[in-house]
């Protein structure tokens, strides 16, 4: 029977698929193809999280090769994807987490490595597998699955150092760093902006090339700064609301939705979020536009802003708190 099967194991055929491919049509689509598959196999084929997870990790593999081979203008960045999920914890078992392993940052850490270097790190790393069963699931030896996975580990030496675990102390301080750059670029000042940001801040901007976006990360928080001003100038007079969402790709983020008159070449919808250092400035700001991947996020529910003590402040409910499943 498929349906015991799909309703066992149809969430984490997605995960590694979301993962593989930074596309939750492509994690759903692959999802669908696998039980597809499943139920024209030959009679005696053991169906079981073996057998599913090596279809879904070679069509995301697919997938993956792809997507890099086709043109893409600007920075990429993965679909914005909400989700339900528990911060994650220093597991020494799991070395990253549902959350952190969803995240932007980590997924263009994913970005230099082979499709193959992919895969084994996500199941032995994510999905916390052993040697032997990625070497089943993706048909190596398991002396290659250990060579990849060392290659793979140290591709991603950068990232780890410096990574942050997605605990609630540290999705707490990028929520408020969120909110201070709301606050700052509502005032129109850059140097307010710049107050929010790490000296060496990078922002990476995914319009696929549209509404302005850049063609390269832009670098040092003054650069940043005047581009989020000139952003907001941008909007002056088109009506936009503003949301503060607690779990897109794993952390905080504000969703900025507009409706620009016909002609008129600003994002309808604006996706925000970020990593902070350890005094909760921003290092790394993601700016995502692409139609795309932003269609799954719910409409803005508002996020006022108001004065405090001659300053605007943003502030606003959480409505990210309400369950969506896990990508």
């Amino acid at each position: 029977m498929i349906e015991p099967l799909y309703r066992e194991h149809a969430s984490t055929l997605r995960a590694l698929a979301y993962r593989m491919t930074g596309s939750g049509a492509d994690a759903d689509e692959i999802a669908q193809e696998t039980f597809t598959r499943a139920l024209a196999a030959p009679p005696g084929t053991v169906l079981g999280r073996t057998w599913l997870l090596a279809v879904a990790a070679n069509l995301a593999r697919d997938r993956l090769r792809r997507r890099k081979r086709a043109a893409y203008v600007g920075p990429w960045l993965p679909e914005a994807m909400e989700a339900e999920a528990e911060p994650d914890s220093a597991d020494p078992e799991r070395r990253y987490g549902l959350r952190e392993s969803a995240s932007f940052a980590f997924l263009l850490a994913l970005e230099p490595l082979t499709s193959r270097q992919r895969a084994v790190l996500l199941l032995r790393d994510v999905l916390d597998l052993s040697v032997v069963e990625t070497a089943a699931i993706l048909r190596m030896g398991e002396g290659a699955v250990r060579v990849m996975h060392h290659r793979a580990r140290a591709a991603l030496a950068g990232y780890d150092e410096q990574r942050s675990i997605a605990t609630r102390e540290r999705l707490g301080m990028v929520r408020g760093a969120l909110e201070r750059l709301a606050a700052a670029v509502a005032t129109g000042d850059p140097t307010r902006v710049e107050a929010v940001l790490a000296e060496q801040a990078t922002l990476h901007a995914d319009g696929a090339g549209r509404f302005g976006a850049v063609l390269k990360p832009l670098r040092g928080a003054r650069t940043i700064a005047r581009f989020a001003i000139f952003g907001r100038q941008r909007l002056s007079g088109i009506p936009s609301r503003q949301s503060l969402l607690e779990n897109v790709n794993g952390a905080p983020a504000l969703l900025i939705d507009s409706v620009p008159p016909p002609g008129v070449d600003v994002a309808p919808r604006l996706v925000l979020t970020c990593d902070v250092d350890q005094a909760g400035r921003i290092t790394n700001l993601y700016a995502l536009a692409a139609p795309q991947k932003v269609s799954r996020l719910r409409a803005s529910e508002g996020f006022p802003l108001h004065q405090v003590d001659g300053q605007h402040e943003a502030r606003g409910d959480h409505p990210g708190d309400r369950p969506n499943p896990v990508p």
